[in-house]
């Protein structure tokens, strides 16, 4: 799967229903640079162009909340609008490269890049 710098992967996200007020979009099923490049370019298109009921989105590694108000949409809505977002990608914002850090029991006090 070959993306361009700074664009996000085409990945074939998975929509799971939460409660009566979210969704939470998978779109990887391993921790990966893709995958969160993913959740990063859906996170920031979400927030650019917010469709009607959203209340917040939650970026995690591989999945993304979105919380939305179910008195003004619901999942099925809320759905196709993530559907549209991430078929019409909005490629001029680049991803942002953020250094991952893990810490580790090495008996020493830094944290490590990975």
């Amino acid at each position: 799967m070959s993306a361009r710098p700074g664009s996000a992967p085409k990945v074939r996200p998975v929509f799971s229903p939460v409660a009566d007020h979210a969704l939470l979009v998978g779109l990887g099923a391993e921790i990966g640079a893709d995958s969160t490049r993913a959740v990063l370019a859906l996170d920031r298109a979400l927030t650019a162009h917010p469709p009607e009921g959203l209340v917040e989105v939650v970026p995690a590694l591989v999945n993304l909340l979105v919380e939305f108000d179910p008195l003004v949409t619901d999942h099925a809505r809320m759905q196709a609008a993530v559907e549209a977002l991430l078929a019409h990608p909005d490629d001029s914002a680049q991803t942002p490269r953020l250094p991952i850090f893990a810490s580790a029991c090495t008996g020493s006090r830094r944290a490590m890049p990975i």
